[in-house]
């Protein structure tokens, strides 16, 4: 059983070694970076966030090992997948990492208040207030560094709605 484990662990660095040898790759998506979708936020077995590179990297393929280092170019283009508690003032993750470069949070809304997301930072724009089932989406263009994203509805972030995003440079 040693042997096969160690196998699979020999498998998996070679394939790791080679996605972030790859650099970034072909990618269907804007020349500044690969974009960082809702399968890279993922919770592990221990119920811990797992950043959008860190999740990107886990599941292989050359997104992954550009998501991994950065991107690869002088600015990168990042978007990343939030949700919220449908039964708390919360954003589920309440961390969320991104290289540096254009980041855009697309918040869904599993509540049945109204939501919306915004990220603290200079120009800081909202996204809309959505009801149920929809998504408010707010970008901005970040340089490395941690910043609050919260929810913009009065009295939510007072209450604790808000999360820390990691920029990385």
């Amino acid at each position: 059983m040693r042997t096969v484990t160690k196998a699979a662990a020999c498998s998996v660095a070679i394939g790791a070694i080679a996605v972030v040898a790859a650099g970034c790759g072909t990618s269907t998506t804007s020349y500044n970076a690969p974009t960082v979708t809702n399968s890279a936020i993922q919770t592990n077995s221990q119920g811990q966030t797992i950043t959008a590179p860190a999740a990107a990297a886990a599941q292989g393929g050359a997104a992954a090992g550009a998501a991994a280092a950065g991107c690869g170019k002088p600015t990168c283009d990042t978007t990343l997948a939030l949700d919220t508690d449908p039964t708390q003032l919360a954003f589920v993750p309440t961390t969320l990492t991104a290289p540096a470069g254009k980041i855009t949070i697309n918040m869904k809304n599993d509540s049945a208040i109204q939501h919306s997301v915004a990220i603290k930072a200079p120009g800081d724009v909202a996204g809309a207030v959505v009801n149920q089932g929809q998504t408010s989406t707010t970008t901005a263009t970040l340089k490395a560094g941690s910043y609050q994203y919260y929810c913009t509805v009065p009295g939510h972030a007072q209450a604790g709605m808000v999360g820390t995003l990691t920029v990385t440079g």
